[in-house]
């Protein structure tokens, strides 16, 4: 019997890093139930496309820093 889709992504290893609005109404819910998630939550940007990179960096520092990325950096 195939596993289902919840206990699937709670058993992920893989690390995940998201940015989380403090006025989102998902995002952080949905990491409850992804293993291996980490969460910046900010409104520094409130979801603004503009400043990706400086998000994107923010995120890639954060795993790198936790030592989610050994071997890939």
């Amino acid at each position: 019997m195939a596993s289902s889709t919840p206990s699937v992504l709670l058993a992920n290893e893989t690390p995940l890093q998201a940015a989380v609005y403090y006025d989102d109404l998902y995002v952080d819910d949905t990491l409850s139930r992804v293993g291996a998630s980490h969460a910046w939550v900010t409104n520094e940007f409130e979801h603004d496309g503009l400043h990706g990179d400086r998000v994107f960096k923010h995120l890639l520092d954060e795993a790198r820093d936790r030592g989610d990325l050994k071997g890939l950096l």
